[in-house]
């Protein structure tokens, strides 16, 4: 896998954990997600930056007294929330994201503007060699991030995810940018557009392949239903499979998926095989696993 790609998606695990975490990471733990993919340890401080960006505290850290990134946001509260609904392609934006959209977007506009020769004086430092005015420079285009974001929200992301896989295409644009590869603008621009769209792309593609499966185990439940009533007992899952036109291993694959989806629910008749009496009334998950071609089909056919 190509390494920038590599060095992208350890960038957002990373700043997954650390939401997981109370907004908490150490030093150790940023070498941990980099380890093999940092080149030149002047790279920490683009991960410092990205990681103050999305308000995450570095144990063992502390940003320079003059890095824009570090200053702390307002946070969100839920009395901030705003009334308005959206809903596109099935993705509603709760209560809670409005109001996040809300703050941001005002935190936006009161972010103090380059002038066109302030921004081209740090870009010619950056040209140069002068790393260190990078963050100046996303700060400046931060709210560009923002409104890329937002003529995309209701794809099924949520507006937070858009603004953070932005940030990044922002910050490694940023870090890639040479005069050879044109106009500075538009090539931020298209590196944020593809970030924003990859991360779309990819939560439209997880959509249809969790209703793709949904859509065969309900055809399941049909078809062993049908079958039972036809042969007057529970089909062979070689039956099944005919039935369905799908091989032998798919279709008991879709079994142990639906007894694994549905195991949790109280009203199956699958039970963990624990009851004091040492009786159950269905069959353990674990038994079902173990005899794959008997009693996930007779649990199908006999579940409530």
């Amino acid at each position: 896998m190509d390494k920038k790609l590599l060095f992208n998606e350890a960038l957002t695990s990373l700043v997954d954990f650390a939401a997981a975490n109370a907004n908490h990471v150490t030093m150790d733990d940023v070498k941990l997600y980099f380890k093999d993919l940092i080149d030149d340890d002047s790279q920490y401080q683009f991960i410092y930056d990205y990681l103050a960006l999305n308000k995450v505290e570095i144990e063992g850290f502390t940003p320079p007294a003059n890095n824009p990134l570090a200053d702390d946001a307002p946070e969100t509260s839920a009395d901030e929330a705003i009334s308005e609904t959206a809903s596109v392609a099935n993705h509603v934006e709760s209560e809670e994201e409005l109001s996040f959209i809300k703050m941001y977007m005002e935190e936006m506009e009161a972010l103090p503007n380059l002038s066109k020769d302030e921004e081209a004086d740090l870009i010619d430092k950056l040209l140069a060699g002068d790393t260190s005015v990078s963050s100046k420079i996303v700060e400046a285009n931060l709210s560009l991030v923002a409104k890329i974001a937002e003529s995309h929200r209701g794809k099924g992301v949520n507006f937070g995810d858009l603004i953070q896989e932005g940030n990044v295409g922002l910050m490694l644009a940023v870090s890639d940018y040479t005069e050879s590869v044109g106009d500075f603008h538009s090539f931020i621009s298209g590196r944020i557009e593809d970030a924003i769209k990859n991360t779309v792309n990819v939560q439209i593609n997880s959509d249809r392949i969790g209703q793709h499966l949904a859509d065969k185990l309900n055809r399941l439940d049909e078809v062993t239903k049908n079958l039972s009533e036809k042969l007057g007992r529970v089909p062979e899952l070689d039956e099944l499979a005919k039935a369905m036109n799908i091989s032998k291993d798919e279709a008991s694959i879709l079994l142990k998926t639906s007894l694994d989806t549905l195991s949790v629910n109280e009203d199956t008749q699958i039970t963990d095989g624990s009851e004091a009496n040492g009786a159950s009334d269905g069959i353990s998950t674990e038994e079902a696993f173990a005899r794959p071609e008997k009693d996930p089909l007779e649990w199908r056919v006999n579940k409530k």
